[in-house]
């Protein structure tokens, strides 16, 4: 029999590849409010995000760079 996935750390796997925590709900069929929860029982995720961000090359950071352009560009369009 198939173990059954852990939630919790397929959760913070997508966080740590840079999805939002409203995407990764939306993909684990949770609420944002459960994700939020996963995060702060396991207070490194930010911790980690940071780290592999740090050492990525020149070029992944120019992209990570950009997608965070994109990223405030569009959040802003939202409020406006």
């Amino acid at each position: 029999m198939a173990e059954k996935p852990n939630i919790k750390e397929l959760a913070k796997e997508l966080y740590l590849k840079g999805f939002s925590l409203e995407r990764i709900a939306e993909i684990l069929n949770k609420t944002v409010k459960t994700i939020k929860n996963y995060k702060s029982q396991n207070g490194d995720w930010d911790e980690l995000k940071a780290a592999s961000y740090l050492n990525k090359s020149g070029e992944d950071k120019q992209n990570i760079y950009q997608n965070f352009i994109e990223e405030m560009r569009l959040a802003v369009k939202d409020i406006r």
